[in-house]
């Protein structure tokens, strides 16, 4: 899985588990990150909706993914994905539209994003006042075993 190493702009943090700012819906679920290191507003980490689905996703799929994260964005209801290709990068693009937090959870560090394709989504996400976050130091490549244990993270804050 190359990667290429990209630094999004904007304000980095990292937050401890016992961080006043650490999400507490993230303090409750099974294995909680002992750290989380992001870029953007760790304010963005809030509870809201998880949209996810086929990174290959038919034109329906991307329809649904695209309907419900507006629906629930236009109410000013967070949006939380993985930003892969398809249906998670519809729904953040949704957030994104209308004018709603939303929030990246990578497989990877940080600074290598993935899919590279999305850097540009992920550096609008944070320019609108969301979050690219990782349970990884910055620079930890995304590796397959990451994604999966991830999705305890996208679904722990929705």
């Amino acid at each position: 899985m190359p990667v290429k190493v990209m630094r999004l702009e904007g304000e980095r943090f990292e937050l401890a588990l016992e961080d006043p700012l650490f999400p507490k819906a993230l303090k409750s679920i099974p294995h909680p990150p002992a750290r989380l290191y992001g870029v953007g507003r760790p304010g963005a980490l809030a509870e809201g909706l998880a949209v996810v689905g086929a990174r290959r996703a038919t034109p329906y799929g991307r329809g649904c993914a695209k309907r419900f994260a507006a629906a629930a964005a236009e109410r000013g209801v967070a949006i939380i994905s993985g930003g892969a290709r398809g249906c998670d990068a519809v729904a953040h693009e949704a957030a994104l539209a209308a004018g709603a937090p939303t929030v990246a959870f990578l497989g990877g560090g940080c600074n290598q994003l993935y899919p590279a394709e999305n850097a540009g989504l992920f550096q609008r996400i944070v320019a609108a006042g969301g979050a690219v976050v990782s349970e990884h130091e910055w620079d930890f490549p995304p590796q397959p075993h990451a994604f999966r244990a991830r999705n305890r993270l996208i679904a722990g804050l929705s």
